[in-house]
């Protein structure tokens, strides 16, 4: 089994060493066993259950807008932490086509936390094309360097 925040899922380690170079590498030196399960770190039990979804349920084969966009995104966060790049791949995809599409400061922050660099430019327009102002705790979210960034590209686009 696999344990995560000290809850227990049965999981075939099948699939989690097909896919993932990094839990290959980490199951490899482990023998989980009924009463030593392994124990992930660096994903919640909601990310780690996306995951499970994907490859047990069929997420993978449903369209962008088959699945809240949230569980994309906690699929791409388990993806980029445990490594399996092609479910990574599959959620950068779908949330990048979602017609729901998290706002342009999701779209930074994320596109910062998992090296996703092409979705910063996009994010960075739509910022720029909306009208209400940044928010307080948007700024926070965003880091100060990020937010002089953005007040230019602002200043510029309303400028032209």
């Amino acid at each position: 089994g696999m344990k995560v925040h000290g809850r227990l899922y049965k999981v075939h380690r099948y699939f989690l060493e097909r896919d993932s170079l990094f839990l290959r590498g980490a199951l490899s030196t482990v023998q989980g066993t009924q009463s030593q399960p392994i124990e992930l770190h660096g994903v919640s039990n909601q990310e780690f259950e996306s995951l499970l979804d994907f490859f047990y349920d069929g997420m993978y084969r449903s369209s962008a807008d088959a699945v809240p966009v949230s569980e994309w995104i906690n699929l791409l966060a388990a993806a980029s932490a445990l490594k399996f790049n092609r479910a990574r791949e599959h959620a950068i995809a779908a949330i990048s086509d979602v017609s729901q599409r998290p706002t342009a400061i999701d779209m930074i922050v994320m596109a910062e936390k998992y090296g996703i660099t092409k979705w910063l430019r996009p994010a960075y327009i739509s910022f720029c094309k909306r009208t209400e102002p940044l928010q307080l705790n948007e700024a926070e979210r965003i880091g100060l360097d990020k937010v002089v960034k953005l007040i230019q590209a602002r200043e510029e686009f309303l400028r032209e």
